[in-house]
């Protein structure tokens, strides 16, 4: 399968995460959120951030052996939009459950910006 068009995103990987329902809650830093933003309304592509949320406990989230790699919990994809922020700290995010990041999603997402759905 081809798809044409693409997108642009930046990755964050957090312990500071929280599920609230069918939620994902981050508090991302207010310049962060931002930037992002910024970033989001300059280019041809829609802008996402890609956020992988681990357990707390470091030890807990990665496993590695020569046969296989395994990430614990999940990544989850956000298009950022809004305006900029007046808080000086952090902008809370809202990413929901079913934006879970997988080779379908992309699909769907390149499928969505291939179809206009998606834009810039």
């Amino acid at each position: 399968m081809r798809l044409a068009g693409g997108f642009d995103f930046q990755s964050k990987t957090t312990t500071k995460w929280t599920q609230v329902g069918n939620e994902i809650v981050y508090d991302l830093e207010a310049n962060a959120h931002d930037d992002l933003l910024s970033r989001a309304g300059t280019g041809a592509l829609p802008f996402l951030l890609v956020l992988l949320c681990i357990p707390k406990d470091d030890a807990a989230w990665l496993s590695v052996s020569p046969e296989k790699l395994i990430l614990q919990r999940s990544a989850y994809w956000f298009q950022v939009d809004g305006v900029v922020t007046d808080n000086v700290a952090t902008r809370r995010v809202k990413i929901p459950t079913a934006n879970i990041l997988t080779p379908e999603a992309v699909v769907r997402i390149l499928e969505a910006v291939k179809s206009g759905a998606m834009k810039p």
